[in-house]
C-alpha cells in the first residue's frame, strides 16, 4: 500500500494544478461573460432611443405619405428592408410609432442569437470547461461588446442587423439538420431564412452564397443545392428588378475585384480598428482616444501609436483583414480536401463566418464608391456588427483547432489572447455606454424642442441622414397623426394659460437656464432648460407634464425627462428612473422670469416648482 501511495504522488500535484486552472479559467471567462453581457442590457434597458432619430426622419416621412404596401416595399438607401418597414408600419397603425414593439423584436433577436451561439459553445463536449467557457465570452463580446451601441440602441437597427443574424443562424442550424437527413423541409427552412435575410437588409442577400458554399462543405445533396440556389436566383430578380426603386439598387453595384478586394479586408477588421488601432494618432474617432483616461486606455493608445509609428494605422487594418480571411480560407480548404464532417458547433462558426466573409464581398462591391469618396466609412461603428461575427466565429473555430492538435503552445497563446480580450474590449465598452447615455439624452432633447414647437440645431439631425427639411416634414407627419413624441396629446396644452399655485410638497425639483438658441425654423430667440427632480419622481407622471410657465401663465415648452442625474458615465447594472430633464421655452425672453410647473391636469392647475430667474 505504501509503494503504491508513492507511485500515484507524482501525478496528483500536476493533475491538481491542471484542476485548479480549469476552474480559474472558466470562472475568468464567464465572469467577464455575465459583465459584458448585464452591462449592454442594462444600457439597453436606460438608452435604447424612445424617439424617432437619424435616417428615421426621411423613414417616418415616407411611411406616413404613402399606402401602406408602398411604405413596406419602399426603397431605402440601395436596400429594401421589407421585414423592419413592416414592423415600423404596424408599430404605427398599433402603438403610435413610440419604437418600442421595434425595440423589444430587435432586442429577442439580440439575446437569441447571443444566447445560440454561447450554448452552442458550451454544449461542445470534445472541449475542455475552460474552453467552452471561452467559447460562451466570445459569443457575447462578438454580439454585446457597445462598440455595436450604434445599432444596438436604435429599434430598427437592431432589425437591420441582428434580424438578419438571427435569420442566418437559422438558416446554419437547418442547413446542418438537412446534411443529415433526407427530408426536404430542413433545405426549406434554409431557403426561407435566407429570403427574410435577404429583404430584411441588403446585406442579407450574402447569406445565399454563404449557405451554398456551407451546403458544399457539409456535402448536402446537389439536388438540394439547386433548389437553394433557385430560390436566391429569384429572390434577387424580385429585390433588383421587380421590387420599387430597383434603378437605384442596380446603379449601386461597382465591380473593381482588386478595390473591393481592399475594402472587404480593411470593412473585416473595423472591430480592431474601433477598439485598438484606430486609436493611434491621427485616431479614427478623437472622442475615443480622448476619452480612454483610465490605465488600460492610456495603455491602448500607447500600444497603437507605437504600432502606428511602425505601420500606419489603415495598412495595418488591410494586413488584419487579409490575414482573416486567408486563415479562414485555407482552413476551409484543407478541412473539404480532407474529408472532414462538421459537428454542430464547427458547423454554426463556420456559418457565420463565412456570412461575414460574404457580406464583405457584398458591401465592399456595393458600397465601393462611397467608400473611395469617405475614407474612413468602411470602418464606421454601424457596420461593427457583421464583421464582428465574422472574427468571433473565426476565434471560436481556432479555439478547437488549438485544442484537438494536442500541443501545449497553440493552446496557450490562445488562451493567453482570449484571457487579455476582454480587459483590452472593456475601456471602449465602457465610453460607448456613456455614448449611448448621450444620444439618449439627445433625443429627448429633440422630443421636448418638437412638444415645444422649438427646432433646436443641436438635437435634430441635418445632414446624410436626413436633411432639415424631411425633419419638418416628418415632424408635422408626426403632430398631425398623433405619433412618436406627440403621441401623449398634453404638447396640446402649448400656449394655454393655467392658474399657478405653491406646489403640494410631494415634488421637489430644480432647474436653470442652460443654454439660448435661436430657433433653426422661426428665428425666435428661444432656451433650453435643464433641471432635476430630488423628490417624487415615481409618481410625477401620474399627475401631468412638466412644463414652463411664461410670466402671463402660459404654456411657453415642455419637459422630458433625459438623463440618469448621478452617472454621466452610463455603464451600469441597474435601471433607475431617470431624475434628470431638458425643457425648451419658445419665443425666450432673458428679461422676464419664468417658472418651472407640474401641470396637474386633473385639477387644471399649475403646481410651481421652481422660479427661473431672469437671465442678467
Amino acid at each position: 500500500m505504501p509503494s503504491a501511495t508513492i507511485a500515484r504522488r507524482p501525478h496528483s500535484g500536476p493533475s491538481r494544478v491542471r484542476t485548479c486552472a480549469d476552474w480559474l479559467l472558466t470562472a475568468w471567462f464567464l465572469a467577464w461573460a455575465l459583465v459584458f453581457a448585464s452591462t449592454t442590457l442594462s444600457t439597453l434597458a436606460n438608452f435604447a432611443l424612445r424617439q424617432p432619430s437619424w435616417d428615421q426622419y426621411k423613414e417616418y416621412a415616407t411611411y406616413l405619405s404613402q399606402p401602406f404596401l408602398a411604405s413596406v416595399l419602399m426603397l431605402e438607401n440601395g436596400h429594401h428592408p421589407v421585414f423592419p418597414a413592416l414592423i415600423a408600419n404596424v408599430e404605427i397603425l398599433c402603438c403610435h410609432a413610440d419604437q418600442y414593439l421595434q425595440l423589444a423584436i430587435g432586442t429577442l433577436c439580440v439575446v437569441l442569437v447571443c444566447a445560440t451561439i454561447a450554448l452552442n459553445a458550451w454544449r461542445q463536449a470534445d472541449l475542455p470547461r475552460h474552453m467552452r467557457a471561452a467559447g460562451v465570452m466570445l459569443a457575447v463580446l462578438g454580439v454585446l461588446w457597445l462598440g455595436n451601441a450604434r445599432m444596438l440602441v436604435q429599434g430598427v437597427g437592431q432589425l437591420q442587423v441582428y434580424l438578419v443574424m438571427t435569420s442566418v443562424l437559422l438558416a446554419t442550424l437547418s442547413l446542418w439538420l438537412a446534411a443529415q437527413s433526407n427530408a426536404w423541409r430542413w433545405i426549406m427552412a434554409v431557403s426561407a431564412a435566407c429570403l427574410v435575410a435577404m429583404f430584411t437588409f441588403g446585406a442579407g442577400a450574402a447569406s445565399f452564397p454563404a449557405m451554398i458554399v456551407l451546403g458544399i462543405a457539409l456535402r448536402v445533396a446537389w439536388r438540394k443545392l439547386l433548389f437553394l440556389a433557385g430560390v436566391a436566383l429569384l429572390g434577387v430578380t424580385v429585390y433588383v428588378f421587380v421590387l420599387p426603386g430597383h434603378d437605384g439598387v442596380q446603379h449601386s453595384l461597382a465591380l473593381r475585384p482588386l478595390d473591393s478586394l481592399v475594402v472587404a479586408a480593411q470593412w473585416l477588421s473595423s472591430p480592431w480598428a474601433n477598439a485598438f488601432l484606430g486609436l493611434a494618432d491621427p485616431p479614427l474617432q478623437g472622442w475615443l482616444s480622448e476619452g480612454l483616461t483610465d490605465h488600460v486606455g492610456r495603455v491602448l493608445v500607447h500600444a497603437a501609436d507605437a504600432l502606428a509609428g511602425a505601420l500606419p494605422w489603415h495598412t495595418s487594418t488591410t494586413l488584419v483583414g487579409c490575414a482573416g480571411i486567408l486563415l479562414f480560407a485555407v482552413r476551409l480548404a484543407i478541412r473539404y480536401a480532407r474529408r472532414e464532417e462538421f459537428n454542430r458547433f464547427e458547423c454554426v462558426a463556420t456559418g457565420l463566418c463565412l456570412f461575414g466573409l460574404m457580406i464583405a464581398g457584398v458591401i465592399a462591391i456595393g458600397r465601393l464608391a462611397y467608400f473611395e469618396s469617405n475614407l474612413n466609412q468602411v470602418f464606421a461603428d454601424r457596420y461593427l456588427g457583421w464583421p464582428c461575427l465574422f472574427w468571433m466565429a473565426l476565434a471560436l473555430m481556432l479555439l478547437g483547432d488549438a485544442w484537438r492538435l494536442q500541443s501545449r503552445v497553440p493552446v496557450n497563446v490562445a488562451l493567453l489572447f482570449l484571457v487579455a480580450l476582454p480587459v483590452v474590449l472593456l475601456p471602449t465598452h465602457r465610453l460607448w455606454a456613456g455614448w449611448a447615455a448621450t444620444v439618449y439624452r439627445i433625443t429627448q432633447q429633440s422630443a421636448a424642442a418638437a412638444r415645444s414647437d422649438v427646432i433646436d440645431d443641436a438635437v435634430f439631425p441635418n445632414g446624410d441622414d436626413a436633411w432639415r427639411s424631411d425633419v419638418l416634414r416628418t415632424l408635422a407627419l408626426l403632430k398631425r397623426n398623433r405619433l412618436a413624441m406627440f403621441r401623449d396629446p398634453d404638447w396640446e396644452l402649448l400656449g394655454t394659460q393655467w392658474t399657478a399655485t405653491p406646489a403640494d410638497g410631494r415634488f421637489v425639483a430644480s432647474a436653470r437656464v442652460a443654454s439660448r438658441l435661436a430657433d433653426a425654423q422661426s428665428g425666435l430667440p428661444a432656451a433650453r432648460v435643464e433641471g432635476v427632480v430630488s423628490q417624487g419622481i415615481a409618481t410625477i407622471g401620474a399627475v401631468g407634464p412638466l412644463a414652463i410657465l411664461d410670466a402671463d401663465s402660459r404654456v411657453a415648452g415642455f419637459a422630458e425627462f433625459s438623463f440618469i442625474a448621478s452617472d454621466p458615465s452610463g455603464l451600469r447594472l441597474n435601471v433607475p428612473l431617470k431624475r434628470g430633464f431638458d425643457a425648451y421655452i419658445r419665443d425666450f425672453h432673458a428679461d422676464r422670469d419664468y417658472r418651472l410647473v407640474l401641470l396637474d391636469t386633473g385639477a387644471h392647475r399649475a403646481q410651481v416648482l421652481q422660479v427661473l430667474a431672469a437671465m442678467p
